[in-house]
């Protein structure tokens, strides 16, 4: 395990926590969509601009 921990930089960290969020955010814009709050014009703007 320490193996592990010791290979892993600060780089990768943030790496990993801006996929996290790009995705997260795609979700909770595609919800909207669905939920009917934005249009499917104002989803794929968003979605294009993350």
């Amino acid at each position: 395990m320490d193996k592990i921990f010791d290979s892993v930089d600060m780089k990768m960290v943030e790496k990993f926590e801006k996929s996290i969020s790009e995705v997260l955010s795609i979700y909770l814009i595609s919800s909207a969509n669905k939920q009917g709050l934005i249009d499917d014009k104002m989803k794929e703007y968003i979605i294009h601009n993350i």
